[in-house]
C-alpha cells in the first residue's frame, strides 16, 4: 500500500460546524482523523458502490427537482404561519 500523502483544503463554514466538535465528543484525536475516518469508513464504500452499480445513482436533476419543491413547501408553510417563522 502506499504511502499517504498530506493534503490542505479549505471547509465550508458549514463543513467545519460538522468535523470541529468530532474530537472533543470522541476518540478523534483531531479534526483531520475525524475527516479520515470518514472517508474511509463511509465514502469509499459509497464511490465503490455507485462504480460497481452506476445505474443506482439519482440524477441530479432529480435531486435538484426534490430540493426545489421541498423549499417551496416549506415556504409555503412559513408563509400560513402567523409569526411567519420557519419550522422544518
Amino acid at each position: 500500500m502506499a504511502s499517504p500523502e498530506e493534503r490542505t483544503f479549505s471547509l465550508t463554514d458549514e463543513q467545519a460546524a460538522y468535523i470541529d466538535p468530532m474530537p472533543a465528543s470522541s476518540t478523534y484525536g483531531s479534526g483531520i482523523e475525524a475527516v479520515e475516518k470518514w472517508l474511509r469508513e463511509e465514502v469509499v464504500g459509497v464511490c465503490d458502490a455507485m462504480h460497481a452499480d452506476p445505474g443506482r445513482a439519482i440524477p441530479a436533476s432529480h435531486v435538484f427537482a426534490a430540493i426545489r419543491s421541498r423549499h417551496a413547501d416549506l415556504l409555503k408553510k412559513s408563509a400560513r404561519e402567523p409569526q411567519g417563522r420557519f419550522q422544518p
